[in-house]
């Protein structure tokens, strides 16, 4: 379902023809046209309280498609997958020629500067030189690690990089860590006008980091963001803050005493987390048959990655350790862990 705002406290619920999974992303293209998404699954929205159409069939192929949409400088639609870069423009779409590897072609972001540089979260932070040549970043290069979920531009033209072990921004010489923030895996970061930088992921909290100060804080359940995933941070001109999470659809407004969240939407059936190896929906992360398994990005992110590129990201470096789990994937499944 969509579930709409007028900003006036009246929301209207529109169906999401095509599919019963939950919506990963939104995003309003150029033309004003409103585009939702999940996995496999694309639908649009013409103009504001008009039926959703669907629009899946442009999604056909393209495996892991639908967990995020970004809008290119053009307007046209993003939609990065395991394959590279889709774009839609009116009502016809195609891959984008980029001349990325397959490791780095399998992208979770991109980000389309306002110089018209195109940057891809994948495995690292990899920046367009244009005919067909990148820079690539990543752990080697400074990075925390290589396992990268967002990219973003602040006003001052910061690069600021959501990854799985913290908040990382660049400078002109070097990548740099928010002190504080290394147990998180970072989703989604927002930069405000003044240059606060909010962001969050997993585990619970909300955090604002102030460059100009260097001052991190982080709410929580106390001041109502009791959530143990976000998605999606979205920031209002207003200053509100909507946060997607596994909670439900949460306000934040900024007051004299700080920040407060509550449900923007009642949420009876109230999603938590069952459980390490279970998505909100109870179901396991890995099963067979494959369709009981997680659909979560959280999960589904890990087909990018070979068993050696995972224990290279999680620092898994015994040679020992590295050889009996390259000798299990050969006995179990006829493959080695480069594979």
């Amino acid at each position: 379902l969509l579930v709409s705002g007028d900003g006036q406290g009246n929301w209207s619920v529109f169906v999401a023809p095509g599919t019963s999974r939950p919506i990963n992303a939104l995003a309003r293209d150029g033309q004003g046209r409103l585009w939702l998404s999940s996995v496999g699954w694309l639908a649009m929205q013409p103009r504001p309280g008009a039926p959703l159409e669907d629009r899946s069939y442009l999604l056909a192929g393209l495996s892991g498609a639908g967990n995020r949409l970004r809008v290119g400088r053009q307007g046209q639609l993003q939609v990065p997958n395991n394959i590279g870069l889709f774009e839609v423009e009116g009502e016809h779409g195609g891959m984008r020629s980029l001349g990325l590897s397959e490791r780095v072609a399998r992208m979770w972001d991109v980000l389309e500067d306002r110089q018209g540089t195109l940057w891809v979260a994948s495995m690292g932070v990899n920046r367009s030189l244009g005919r067909g040549l990148w820079s690539v970043y990543d752990a080697s290069t400074g990075l925390p690690t290589s396992m990268t979920w967002g990219v973003t531009r602040g006003g001052d033209g910061t690069l600021w990089v959501g990854t799985d072990r913290g908040l990382a921004y660049g400078t002109a010489h070097e990548w740099r860590t928010v002190k504080g923030l290394e147990g998180f895996s970072i989703k989604s970061i927002v930069v405000e006008p003044d240059g606060e930088v909010l962001a969050a992921g997993t585990p619970s909290g909300f955090h604002l980091y102030s460059p100009r100060t260097g001052e991190l804080r982080t709410v929580g359940e106390a001041a109502g963001y009791a959530a143990n995933y976000t998605s999606k941070l979205l920031r209002e001109p207003d200053g509100t803050v909507w946060a997607a999470t596994t909670t439900g659809l949460l306000k934040g407004v900024r007051g004299a005493r700080g920040w407060r969240f509550e449900l923007a939407v009642p949420n009876p059936q109230r999603m938590s987390v069952v459980g390490l190896a279970r998505d909100a929906q109870g179901r396991k992360a890995f099963a067979v048959p494959t369709a009981l398994s997680s659909d979560d990005a959280e999960w589904t992110v890990l087909d990018r990655l070979s068993m050696a590129q995972w224990l290279e990201v999680e620092g898994f470096g015994s040679p020992r350790l590295r050889w009996l789990v390259d000798y299990a994937c050969r006995d179990d499944y006829g493959t080695t862990a480069e594979g």
